[in-house]
């Protein structure tokens, strides 16, 4: 089974993480869009740990541009084609878990 997870803030990490591990012997990816502060977070204990961990994530990928932003509204078109090559790439995918904080 093929699970992709997407995570934009690292309550949605957590969460990814706690449903990841449910299914141990499905193959997860892990997706992080405009994770701000991501490398503060790898440098840091508990965040580290669940990023890292091989047993629950086959591969864990940056997206380092925040998709929505004033300041590239006008691009929002070609991050999402990229956003959308990107996971084209990845074959096909059983369940998709897209994080959300509603705020």
């Amino acid at each position: 089974m093929h699970n992709l997870y997407l995570a934009r803030s690292p309550l949605q990490l957590l969460a990814a993480y706690s449903v990841a591990h449910q299914l141990p012997a499905a193959d997860n990816e892990l997706y992080l869009l405009g994770f701000r502060g991501e490398r503060a977070w790898k440098q840091g204990g508990s965040m580290a740990s669940l990023l890292d961990d091989r047993e629950i994530w086959r591969r864990t990928t940056v997206i380092d541009r925040r998709v929505v932003r004033r300041s590239r509204i006008a691009h929002i078109g070609e991050d999402l084609r990229e956003l959308r090559r990107r996971m084209t790439q990845l074959g096909p995918v059983d369940n998709f878990f897209l994080g959300s904080d509603n705020r």
